[in-house]
């Protein structure tokens, strides 16, 4: 009787985990829509996406890029929590220290990158 009974949790525990793949396909869609405002610099609708994305599933990585929206729109104090948060979870410390060193320049300067010089 006591396996059967442990046997229908871990049965349960199974399925009940697959629900998290709805909540994760979502955020994936949502993250993708975010990555394709930031890249065409719609930033406001990139934290926007961002933030929907963590709401159905919590990740370091979704943090950090809504972090760098949040530093390309002057929302310092924003972009650090999630810098913060997405450190807790696993992003790369080199990662969100470059992400800090950029927000140190000032606004019109943050995310340029120089020029190549021109062949001759």
């Amino acid at each position: 009787m006591r396996r059967a009974v442990v046997s229908l949790l871990l049965i349960l525990a199974a399925v009940g985990g697959c629900g998290d793949g709805g909540a994760r396909d979502e955020a994936n869609q949502l993250y993708s829509e975010g990555g394709a405002a930031a890249s065409s610099g719609d930033h406001q609708k990139a934290v926007e996406r961002f933030s929907q994305a963590l709401e159905k599933f919590p990740a370091g990585f979704i943090h950090f890029e809504r972090a760098k929206s949040y530093a390309a729109l002057g929302k310092d104090d924003e972009a650090r929590k999630d810098i913060e948060a997405a450190r807790a979870d696993g992003v790369a410390e080199s990662e969100c220290s470059l992400l800090l060193t950029e927000m140190q320049k000032p606004l019109a300067r943050r995310f340029k990158l120089p020029r190549a010089p021109r062949p001759r």
